[in-house]
This record gives structure tokens, C-alpha cells and sequence, in this order.
């Protein structure tokens, strides 16, 4: 168990989470902290590799890698999507109450005041996990989970190399994988993508997110299995991935083809506390970073819920200075991390424990139970665990 990868993933996941609620964006470093779902991808990439990269050797064991991945990402997924679905309707009959109530409401807040249900297909999107791999136009229902759906079917391609390749062939793959996944990413970005209309080069989710995982993940992978040939100084490896991120984010506005750097930047972030050592590492392995770990596919799918009902907080606050917007992040972090709390205990981690038990029923596994925690998801961000 590398407790540094859980640490890191929980401090991305709640970033993130951050970054949705909109009170950073006044910082200009901070709008771009979208790219920690980049982070999410690499770490996901390296977890997945060293638990798997020599135990998916049939489809039998192919099959029950999909199945513990399936029983790991879909219950809370399938949960904040409709949690999300009840808060926004919620939302709308409040605001015909307060309408037929005659109380004050702001013009901008009275649209729309209709209920909303999903269409069938975006329903079937998100049950089959293809939301997020350029089926659809636009996202929808709670919107960062296009993560989950590109990680998902990337550790199918993932699980097929292990299947139909050897170990050199294999390390090769992830390469080719990781440069198409790289140019398709930037040409895509470059030829079909304004920066200024959108937040950034790397800022594409239900169109080219795919790729961008693939990208990502599979610099993960290769690294876990490169890495250990590098006698390389991993305290200056991390001072050398902070700074070189945090000057990034400092010219990002500027230069805006900067972001396709972050890939690389994690991945030697996330090489360099790789064995629990160094400063980052440490601070990572701190107990409430640990917590925050231990939550962050929790923290990462349900902060869109808990966002909505922070919106007419939000908007109250607009214009009123940074002290009260930071007053409101610091509300959101702490209920979002209690909240996460429940649904870990009481969706993720029973129902992980039981498509375990049901799959090593089905059949004695040849993959051994190892209870190491990993990424994905967080997944994508958030990245769950492996098992």
C-alpha cells in the first residue's frame, strides 16, 4: 500500500471540487485546477499496473477484473447521479414555493422553473458508462463522472494487453497507447477547441476525455514499470514536479498549450512518492490526508450534488470579497468530507465488499485478494481502489 497515492488522490479530488463551486476562479492560477483530473488518471494508471500487470493472464481473469471494477465504480455512481437528479428538482420546487409564497427571488434565480428528467438515452449513458467517450454532445446529469465512464473503458484496454500480449509487448503497447492517446488529445484540442472560450487546452471531458485518459493513465502504467530502473533522487524529483507545476499554473493564462505538460509533470510527481519517502510524500501520509483518500471517489462524484445547494449561498456572497468567499469553500470542504464520510461507509465500501465476495464465490479466483487501495476513477477522480 503506498499511502502517499492516497493522500495525494484525496487532496486532487477535493481540488477539484473546489474549482466546481466557482469561488477560485477569481485566483488565476486556480481556474485551471480542472487538471487534477489529470492527476487522478496517472495515479490510476500506476495502481492498476502494479496490481495487475502479470495476474490477467485468461478471460476468466479478465472477466473478474471487469467485475470488481464494475462492483467498485458503479453503486456510488449510480447513487450521486440520482442524488444529483433529486437535488436539482428539489431546487425547482423550492423555487415554485417561494414564487406562490410571494417571497423575494432574484430575477436570475427564476429560470428555469421546470422539472427536470432525464431523457432515456442520457439515462442509458450512464448505465452502460459511455457518457463520456464522444457519444453525446454535451454532459449531462452530474457531470464529472465522464471520468468514470473514459477510466472504466480504459482499463479494458488495459486488461486486453495483459490478456494478448507479453511483458515487452505489453510495455510497448502502454507506449503507443499513451502517444495516441497524447496526439489525438492535443491535435483534437488545437483544430476543434478555442482556449479562450473554454477553460483551457486540456479542459475537454465529453468529447475528447477518452483520449485524454488514455493519455494520462497509461503514462501511469509506464512509469510503474520504467521506474524502477531510475536511481534517480526522489526528494529533488518532487521539489523539481511542485515547482515545475506551480510555474505552470503562474503562465498558464499566457500560454495556454502549457496544460499539456501536466500529464508528464504528475507522472513524475507521483514516480517521486512512489516509495513513501520525501517531504510531499510525508505530508500526503498525514492523517487527515488520509482521510481524504479514503473519501475522495466519494468527495469527487458527490460535490456536484451539495454544490447545488450552495448555489443561492453563492450568489448571495457574489461581490462581497475574498473573505466570505473563503468562509463559503471552507463550509462546502468540511460538509462535503462528512457527507463522503456516510456514502463511503455505507455505499462504497459494503457494496465493494460484497461483489468481492459474490465474484470469488463464482470462482476461485487466480487473482489474489489484495486489499491495496489505488486511484480511477479518481477517478477519476476519481480513482478507486483497485479491489
Amino acid at each position: 500500500m503506498i499511502l502517499a497515492f492516497e493522500g495525494l488522490r484525496g487532496l486532487a479530488a477535493l481540488l477539484v471540487a473546489l474549482f466546481h463551486i466557482g469561488n477560485l476562479s477569481g485566483f488565476l492560477p486556480l481556474r485551471h485546477l480542472y487538471l487534477c483530473v489529470d492527476l487522478f488518471f496517472v495515479v490510476s494508471g500506476w495502481v492498476i499496473a502494479s496490481n495487475y500487470w502479470n495476474r490477467i493472464q485468461d478471460w476468466p481473469q479478465f472477466r473478474l477484473f471487469v467485475v470488481r471494477r464494475s462492483g467498485r465504480l458503479l453503486p456510488l455512481l449510480f447513487f450521486s447521479t440520482l442524488a444529483y437528479i433529486v437535488m436539482v428538482n428539489l431546487m425547482v420546487l423550492a423555487k415554485h414555493a417561494s414564487v406562490v409564497l410571494g417571497a423575494p427571488i432574484r430575477a436570475e434565480a427564476r429560470a428555469p422553473l421546470a422539472m427536470i428528467l432525464p431523457k432515456l438515452p442520457e439515462l442509458l449513458g450512464v448505465f452502460t458508462l459511455t457518457h463520456g467517450m464522444g457519444l453525446f454532445h454535451r454532459l449531462f446529469l452530474n457531470a464529472p463522472s465522464w471520468s468514470i465512464s473514459t477510466e472504466f473503458y480504459t482499463y479494458l484496454l488495459f486488461g486486453l494487453c495483459c490478456i494478448h500480449l507479453g511483458d515487452r509487448a505489453r510495455t510497448a503497447a502502454c507506449a503507443l497507447l499513451l502517444l495516441a492517446g497524447a496526439a489525438t488529445t492535443i491535435i483534437g484540442t488545437v483544430w476543434f477547441r478555442h482556449p479562450r472560450v473554454f477553460t483551457g487546452f486540456m479542459d475537454v471531458s465529453f468529447d475528447l476525455g477518452f483520449p485524454r485518459c488514455v493519455w494520462s493513465f497509461f503514462m501511469g502504467a509506464l512509469a510503474f514499470r520504467l521506474g524502477p530502473r531510475l536511481t534517480l533522487p526522489k526528494v529533488w524529483i518532487q521539489a523539481f514536479a511542485l515547482g515545475g507545476i506551480g510555474i505552470l499554473l503562474g503562465f498558464i493564462e499566457r500560454i495556454p498549450a502549457l496544460a499539456f505538460l501536466f500529464p508528464v509533470l504528475f507522472t513524475l510527481l507521483v514516480f517521486a512518492i512512489s516509495t513513501d519517502q520525501g517531504p510531499v510524500a510525508r505530508f500526503c501520509r498525514t492523517r487527515w490526508m488520509q482521510v481524504l483518500g479514503q473519501r475522495s471517489y466519494s468527495i469527487y462524484l458527490m460535490h456536484v450534488p451539495l454544490n447545488l445547494l450552495f448555489i443561492p449561498v453563492t450568489n448571495r456572497l457574489e461581490g462581497r470579497g475574498p473573505g466570505f468567499a473563503l468562509a463559503e469553500d471552507a463550509a462546502f470542504a468540511v460538509i462535503l468530507v462528512l457527507i463522503s464520510g456516510l456514502t463511503f461507509r455505507y455505499i462504497e465500501d459494503p457494496c465493494r465488499t460484497r461483489v468481492k465476495a459474490w465474484s470469488g464465490r463464482r470462482r476461485a479466483p487466480a487473482l489474489p485478494l489484495l486489499g491495496v487501495p489505488g486511484t480511477g476513477n479518481v477517478g477519476g477522480v476519481g480513482n478507486p481502489q483497485p479491489d
